[in-house]
């Protein structure tokens, strides 16, 4: 498949990936339609990722313990998240040479500075609303941790550990 037929699917893949540190329901909507332009376009031999048969045994064992649940409808959420993982194949039959791993990974990285500056803005504003009220529940290291684009501070510093990881390299 020619470099230019697949290039606007590879870019709806690389802003999906960088998406999700800004909006996960945006992130999920570039990669809908990311793998429909996959399917659209059609590439000649299909790539699997190499850490396919570990993923598959992975989901499988989960939808046997769902099965096997007392209270399916608990862990039916994980069930649903499966379709993320159509991420990692578009990048093993997208990203296809280094100049499109280095793009892929400079996009990231910027949308990652882009989140942390914000964090920091977050954060210095957050402080300085405790250091005038002084009340325990304004505090950002305590209770009223910044959460960047995130709804949850875990979910936050996780990814932009993720993200800081991947610049270590760069």
């Amino acid at each position: 498949m020619s470099a230019n037929r697949d290039s606007w699917v590879f870019a709806l893949t690389v802003a999906a990936a960088s998406a999700s540190l800004v909006s996960i329901a945006g992130a999920e909507t570039l990669l809908a339609a990311a793998c429909l332009g996959w399917i659209i376009v059609r590439p000649r031999p299909i790539v699997w990722p190499s850490y396919m048969a570990p993923l598959c045994a992975f989901m499988l064992t989960t939808v046997i313990a769902l099965m096997m649940s007392p209270q399916p409808d608990i862990g039916t959420s994980a069930v649903r998240k499966f379709v993320l993982f159509t991420m990692g194949f578009l990048a093993a039959n997208l990203v296809t040479t280094p100049a499109r791993a280095g793009a892929a990974h400079r996009a990231l990285l910027v949308v990652g500075a882009v989140a942390s500056t914000y964090a920091l803005i977050q954060f210095a504003t957050a402080y300085m609303r405790f250091l005038s009220t002084k009340n325990l529940s304004d505090d950002p290291t305590v209770l009223a941790r910044i959460t960047g684009f995130m709804g949850h501070w875990m979910t936050f510093s996780g990814e932009l550990l993720l993200v800081w990881c991947a610049a270590i390299p760069a």
